[in-house]
């Protein structure tokens, strides 16, 4: 995959994400695996949105969206 493609890597898979008409936005699922979850925090960045916002670490150290 080349790096530009990687920002986009988390919708490969239509279990990973859904979107949230009523917030407007993306969210990852839990069937996202990391691989997916960093491409999302990519994806924000390039889209100049605030990751620390979209994104926490749970406890048990995977990063997550934000529900």
């Amino acid at each position: 995959m080349k790096a530009y493609d990687e920002s986009m890597y988390w919708m490969r898979n239509d279990d990973w994400f859904t979107i949230n008409h009523e917030r407007d936005c993306f969210e990852l699922t839990d069937a996202a695996p990391q691989r997916a979850i960093e491409s999302f925090r990519l994806y924000l960045i390039r889209n100049d949105m605030p990751v620390d916002q979209f994104l926490r670490t749970s406890d048990d150290g995977r990063t997550c969206v934000r529900a």
